[in-house]
């Protein structure tokens, strides 16, 4: 489920949140639409899953440089 939807300044980068039931950790994904989903489990409160997203700033940066180009048409 579909939770909300964030703006990291510091990337120009949209993340999607959603919790899940099932989820036993936190996820970082890039999906089809090139746009980035965090996972939460329902343990997890939404402030430190959002911090912790932000601590995987690294790791955003590297998957931007490897995503392809979108192309208008």
């Amino acid at each position: 489920m579909l939770i909300s939807i964030r703006f990291l300044p510091h990337l120009k980068q949209v993340l999607c949140v959603k919790r899940s039931p099932r989820a036993k950790r936190l996820s970082l994904r890039v999906n089809a639409q090139n746009r980035f989903v965090l996972t939460i489990p329902h343990t997890v409160s939404y402030m430190k899953a959002l911090d912790w997203a932000e601590a995987q700033s690294p790791w955003i940066q590297a998957q931007l440089i490897q995503l392809p180009e979108l192309l208008s048409i």
